[in-house]
This record gives structure tokens, sequence and C-alpha cells, in this order.
């Protein structure tokens, strides 16, 4: 081969276009179809269901007792767990009765709120109106109170409770007559109320008996359910209602047999 000819070449291989590289085919998804992932590409660790710190975020508080009991029963992780919570146990009370006396101090204020809005003073008629009202404007807040309840004598959830249930209670005796002022309704229309609230405070004291210190049960408490029975009476004449009954019976035995 001659020079030229090497040299016509030459020149040809160099304005010759790149070669395009060979690229990976991809699959292109049909509408509605998902691209499948491959070994978690694509998908942040902390979104990924396996990772144990999301299936923590994602378990009840419910949940994550089951869970710590399944455990408490396990011959190698029980002993181990079961020391954990001991070295726990005074932060877990605290935290429990600093958690309690918030959802006290959010009902107080919602239940004294609902007081003003209703103008409660036992004054004027609009006030004693508003009492006959009283009990359907607070009886969602119930189940709030049995959650306070349900945290245990140890958080003083049970004793905030029955602060909160006295005060609904005594705003809910709503006089039927008062002087030349008749109202709405009678004090009897409040008795589903009314059982609402005994119902929960027995719940308070079958708790309370759980508790290290039992002398939160004593006589002032049932004096205090006494003095709620005179309080709706219309008149001396009047015979006493049997309002409370199931919490009073249940303080009457407990006193007698912790005599």
């Amino acid at each position: 081969m001659t020079t030229s000819v090497k040299r016509r070449l030459s020149i040809s291989n160099m304005l010759a276009p790149a070669a395009t590289p060979t690229k990976r085919s991809k699959t292109v998804p049909s509408p509605g179809q998902r691209r499948p992932l491959e070994d978690g590409q694509g998908v942040p660790a902390a979104l990924r269901p396996d990772d144990p710190q999301e299936v923590l975020c994602l378990l009840s508080h419910d949940g994550l007792k089951d869970l710590v009991t399944t455990l408490l029963k396990h011959p190698q992780a029980g002993p181990v767990v079961r020391a954990l919570l001991q070295s726990n146990k005074s932060q877990a009370r605290v935290d429990a009765q600093a958690r309690a006396r918030k959802i006290f101090d959010s009902l107080m204020k919602q239940i004294s709120e609902k007081e003003e809005d209703l103008e409660i003073d036992g004054d004027r008629l609009n006030g004693l109106q508003g009492a006959a009202e009283y009990p359907d404007a607070v009886k969602h807040l119930m189940p709030n109170i049995e959650a306070l309840i349900e945290l245990g004598p140890a958080s003083h959830g049970p004793a905030l409770a029955w602060q909160l249930l006295l005060k609904i209670a005594k705003v809910a005796l709503s006089p039927g007559v008062v002087g030349e002022i008749d109202v709405d309704g009678d004090e009897e229309d409040n008795d589903w109320f009314h059982e609402l609230v005994d119902e929960s405070m027995l719940a308070i004291c079958k708790a309370q008996t759980l508790s290290e210190d039992k002398k939160w049960l004593c006589e002032f408490r049932r004096s205090e359910l006494l003095n709620l029975r005179r309080r709706a009476s219309y008149s001396d004449d009047d015979l006493p209602n049997e309002r409370y009954a199931l919490t009073l019976e249940f303080l009457n035995d407990f006193l007698k047999t912790s005599a």
C-alpha cells in the first residue's frame, strides 16, 4: 500500500462519527403498573418496612405493651427486659404523673369554658337553664376522663379524675324551681348522666385498691358522695335519692373490711 493511500485511510478514520455506546434496554411499565425495585434501591432506609425503628414508630402504646409482655415470658430475653423495666421505674412514674397532670389541666379548662359558655352561676335565669343543659355539653369528655383513670394510681390519674367528676356532678344538679323561676327540665332528667359518673367513680375506687397507699379510700370519699345526694334535694321534705349507689356500696364494704 502506497503512502498516499495510507494517509487517506487515516484521515477517513478521524472524520468518521464516534461509535454510539450500547445502552441497556429498559422495560417501560405499562400505565398503572409500578416499576419493580431490586434490592431496596430507591427506597430510603428509614422507610423500609423491615427496619426495627420504623416498626417501633408504627406500634401503638397497647401494641408496645403487648410486645414487652411477650418478651418478659421469653426464657432468655425475659430477665434482660425485666431488669431494664426496673431501672426505668422511677422515670416512668414521673413521666406518667406529668402526662396525667397535663390531661387533667386540659379537661379542667374545657369544663370551665363550658360553664362560662352556659353562664352557669346559680344566680341568673340563663345560668339555671344552662345547668339543665350542662350534662349534654360535657358528656363528650367522659372518654377522656376514663383514659385518665386507666393511667393507674401511680400516675395519680384516678385521684385527678375524681376531682373532675365531682366538679361536673355538682354543676349537673339542676334545680327545677328556684324561688319563682321555673327552669326547663327537672332534676330527674339528669339521672342518666349521674349514672355515668357513678360508674366512673366506681372504677376509680377499684383502681385505688391497687395503689401502694390505700388511704385515699377513706370516709371523706363517702362524705363527698353523700353531700352530692343532699345537694340534689329540693327541700328538707324530700327523701334521700339513690344516686351513686354503686360507688357508695363499694366504699361501705371497703371501709368495713379495712377498719
